[in-house]
């Protein structure tokens, strides 16, 4: 036996996929501007903000940061 499917009940669901579907696109289109004008403040503990460095460099500023050792 084959069940019918009312008309009226595809309409609506065609209805509230469609209405699913422009609300979300309403939404990605109208958001918020980003506030931010610069990185977020550091806190204690992060680590600096990323710079475009050689490779080279990077060592040095690790090798830097590293504590030096009293050789014992």
């Amino acid at each position: 036996m084959k069940q019918q499917v009312k008309p009226g009940a595809v309409a609506g669901a065609i209805a509230g996929a469609l209405a699913v579907i422009g609300i979300v696109v309403y939404f990605i289109n109208n958001r918020p501007a980003s506030t931010a004008s610069g990185p977020p403040p550091a806190l204690p503990g992060m680590q600096a903000p990323v710079r475009n460095l050689s490779p080279d460099d990077t060592i040095k500023e690790h090798m830097k940061q590293m504590p030096q050792g009293g050789g014992k």
